[in-house]
């Protein structure tokens, strides 16, 4: 099947995960259940994309830091800042370790990019849209935890289209009230909170 190569969960897991056998449901259903839990994973912000991807943003400047709009941030690979019509490429510094007054330093907490001058959090040249980052982000595999809340995401949708009485019957006890087709399970709003945060993959 060609939807196949866009799994992120393979199918052979979330049929263990909701306990199904052959006869239980036909792979191209459960495929395209697969499918619509990454897109609503994604709709609400969650990360799913996978190996180093590269992105250039566009953030405006004022502020002593900008925060990615991607995430997990793997490096930044770039960062330039717009005065007037003079453009200036900003090297990575270590927080308090170099006199260059055209840095910036990343956060490995929380992928915070700080400009820097002789060491020092100073802010980037007020403006719109005049400073160009340059990064990569992505997971090099998916972290276990959200491999999980698809498969639940799964569940929720198996549960709000054909019945809370039918199959699968996974255990767990964080599903929604039956009838309520737009909550989620609590347990993937808890994943996907400690993920839309923004960190260095």
């Amino acid at each position: 099947m060609d939807d196949d190569t866009n799994l992120l969960v393979p199918l052979a897991d979330v049929k263990t995960f909701l306990r199904m056998t052959t006869g239980d449901v036909d792979d191209q259903l459960l495929t395209s259940m697969i499918l619509a839990a990454q897109d609503a994973w994604r709709s609400k912000g969650g990360p799913l994309d996978l190996v180093d991807q590269p992105v250039v943003e566009w953030h405006d400047g004022g502020g002593t830091s900008i925060m990615p709009y991607r995430t997990p941030l793997v490096s930044v690979t770039g960062v330039a800042e717009t005065i007037g019509t003079i453009t200036y490429q900003l090297h990575e510094v270590d927080p308090g370790s170099s006199a260059d007054p055209w840095a910036y330093s990343v956060s490995r907490s929380t992928g915070a990019i700080t400009r820097r001058a002789a060491g020092i959090a100073t802010a980037f040249a007020a403006g719109e849209r005049n400073i160009m980052l340059t990064y990569t982000y992505g997971f090099a595999t998916l972290p276990n935890d959200i491999q999980l809340a698809l498969k639940m995401l799964v569940k929720h949708l198996w549960l709000t289209q054909r019945g809370s009485t039918q199959r699968p019957n996974a255990g767990g006890d964080d599903m929604p009230q039956a009838g309520a087709a737009f909550m989620w399970p609590y347990r993937v709003l808890e994943i996907l909170r400690a993920h839309i945060v923004p960190g260095i993959g």
